[in-house]
């Protein structure tokens, strides 16, 4: 008799629990006899129908909803217990609006008779506002991980490659994160270099500290000084108390990009901070103890920038007590599917879109660009595609920029041309020479000294050679 009242009691336990979670569900669940009468109907319906479960329990459907359409008889009659039908409701309800429900109904049997029926239905915006929910959870989820406190967004994992140079870059910038030496960040534009910046910062033992950044290049000459050093008040017309990025940076890193373009005499100041590890603010005496890294990056070959004077020597051996180098998107083409997938998927996020990939054409003229602003190029061609294409699933060739057409800035080996005439061969040769120079150009960041001597050529030939193909100095 006890195990028999404990099971009795299990039961009604379970009945509760059961009649819990149905009633905090967003569907709509009602349960009727196969006599279609009411047995019991959840929240959602009552909120609904604007009443208690009292006033509908033994009722008719018909006498609840009179103007249902199917009616539970055409509803009820063929079922079977085969998987559930699905049926598109219409009906009004008590406050006489207008209701489309798409409802499944699940029969009950109990020795081999027809003994209820379970009904679970949703609204037909249901859809809508469940997607419009999800997006909306997506994109601050994205937002949310865009952005860390420290004032970053990128890891070493954000660096997209699988390329030996790229694999190499990489290993080396996480031993040297947990150092605390100087570091220099060479490659050309659109290749990442923040990225890598702040990558070694939240590698780093300072990870806690800010990440504070500053293009050089975008802020004028009479102001970069006081940006970075900070000023007091009265040390020039209309000066403040203000602290410097360098002070913002404290416990952290200061990241100095386009260094070749910060100014002669703010060189000399930034390196007596380097030396000394402490500064001045314009227009005071007194000295504030440095407490931040210092990363640097340059678009430039820095021994050339020493070359012709536009970097300090002094200050350059400074910055660059390692010397890190981001290979060009020309170099490592082989990451391409990997950056081209990254960024469908970035945009399909961003633009709530369902693109899969690129047809082979598509692919092919990608993989034979010469990618002279690299991978932030890429980037911006993967998003100018998503925004002009018209198929749902796959990016075409024809919704590349328009300058994808010409061939003109291609490799030479991408786009087969109709070679025919007399200057068949020529032409055929000239391309291969200007394929290989591009190559050589790009493996040793178009240093054309480094590039001559790889090539066995004179600089003066090379130079020679690139004007006469056609081939920038410079990407």
């Amino acid at each position: 008799m006890k195990t028999e009242a404990r099971t009795i009691k299990q039961k009604g336990e379970m009945v509760t629990v059961y009649e819990y979670i149905l009633n905090h569900s967003d569907a709509g669940v009602y349960i009727t006899d196969a006599a279609e009468k009411i047995v019991w109907v959840n929240n959602v319906i009552l909120s609904h129908e604007n009443c208690q479960l009292e006033q509908l329990v033994g009722r008719q459907e018909q006498e609840v909803w009179p103007d249902m359409m199917p009616s539970g008889y055409n509803r009820f009659s063929g079922l079977t217990e085969s998987p559930a039908k699905e049926f598109l409701l219409s009906f009004f309800n008590c406050n006489g609006k207008k209701c489309d429900i798409l409802t499944r109904s699940y029969p009950f049997y109990l020795d081999g008779k027809l003994k209820y029926i379970c009904s679970i239905g949703h609204n037909t915006d249901y859809s809508d506002r469940q997607i419009a929910r999800i997006l909306d959870f997506r994109k601050k989820h994205l937002q949310e991980k865009q952005t860390f406190a420290n004032g970053t967004s990128y890891t070493f994992d954000s660096f997209i490659g699988n390329d030996v140079k790229v694999r190499e870059m990489i290993d080396i910038a996480k031993r040297v994160a947990l150092k605390e030496s100087t570091v220099l960040i060479c490659g050309p534009t659109g290749t990442g270099k923040e990225i890598m910046a702040q990558a070694i910062h939240n590698g780093s033992l300072q990870r806690e500290g800010r990440f504070v950044g500053v293009n050089c290049a975008a802020i004028p000459e009479n102001l970069l000084e006081t940006m970075v050093f900070g000023s007091v008040k009265g040390a020039f017309t209309g000066a403040v108390d203000s602290a410097g990025l360098i002070e913002e940076a404290a416990g952290g890193t200061l990241f100095l990009d386009e260094i070749n373009s910060m100014p002669w005499t703010v060189q000399g100041k930034l390196l007596r901070v380097l030396q000394e590890r402490k500064f001045t603010r314009v227009g005071s005496n007194r000295e504030i103890k440095v407490n931040c890294r210092f990363i640097s990056a340059t678009n430039q070959a820095p021994q050339q920038l020493v070359a012709e004077n536009i970097l300090r020597q002094d200050l350059y051996y400074r910055l660059a007590a390692v010397t890190l180098t981001v290979p060009a998107l020309y170099s490592r083409k082989g990451d391409l599917p990997l950056l081209l997938k990254h960024f469908l998927e970035s945009f399909n996020n961003k633009y709530q879109m369902n693109i899969k990939d690129c047809d082979d054409r598509c692919k092919e003229l990608l993989y034979h660009y010469s990618w002279p602003g690299n991978v932030r190029e890429l980037e911006h061609v993967v998003e100018y595609m998503m925004n002009v294409t018209v198929e749902k699933k796959i990016l075409s060739y024809v919704d590349l920029p328009s300058y994808f057409d010409t061939g003109v800035t291609f490799d030479g080996a991408s786009l087969p041309r109709p070679f025919t005439g007399e200057n068949a061969y020529a032409q055929i040769m000239a391309d291969f020479e200007r394929k290989l120079i591009i190559e050589a150009l790009g493996e040793n960041d178009y240093n054309i000294s480094r590039t001559a001597r790889s090539l066995q050529m004179r600089r003066e030939n090379l130079y020679y050679r690139m004007k006469r193909l056609d081939i920038p100095s410079k990407l």
